[in-house]
């Protein structure tokens, strides 16, 4: 049985199982604390804890290589699947408060393009994120600034995939 355990410094340490637990402090014995921006052995790179599920959250090495309209972002997550990118098949967009956590550790997850979209409104480094908010519209993030608005989906967006 794996035991997970959270910390406020959104690390994550993982012991074996209940023999590997302190029972006086319920704390693990043998302790390895993920922080934001540490490589894995695969080579994705642990984000922080997902607002959402509470879980750990992985990401790519690197943004996607091109921009993607918001179903083009979704379908590049399937063909990581596809591909079994890094050993592993359940990559996906991240929701809008997962990107914020990507955001928020930009600078040790490295790896951020920032590419600067050429369409007439020049937005700079926008991230999607897979929360939609109506037929034509869902939530990205500007990586320079921290900022979430609502995008057009068929406006090109950058794209870093995660898991977890």
């Amino acid at each position: 049985m794996m035991s997970v355990k959270y910390f406020a410094s959104a690390a994550v340490a993982i012991a074996g199982g209940d023999d590997d637990i302190d029972v006086f402090t319920d704390t693990p014995k043998h302790v390895h604390l993920h922080q934001p921006g540490e490589r894995m052995r695969t080579g994705m790179v642990y984000a922080g804890i997902s607002p959402d599920t509470h879980q750990p959250i992985y990401t790519t090495p690197e943004d996607a290589p091109l921009t993607h309209t918001f179903n083009g972002a979704a379908e590049y997550a399937m063909q990581l699947n596809a591909e079994n990118y890094l050993g592993y098949h359940d990559w996906r967009v991240p929701t809008n408060s997962e990107l914020n956590v990507l955001f928020n550790n930009r600078a040790v997850i490295s790896g951020f393009h920032f590419r600067t979209q050429q369409t007439s409104q020049a937005c700079t480094g926008w991230y999607w994120s897979s929360t939609a908010l109506d037929e034509a519209g869902a939530w990205a993030q500007g990586f320079s600034s921290g900022d979430q608005y609502r995008s057009t989906k068929s406006n090109p967006s950058n794209l870093r995939c995660v898991r977890g």
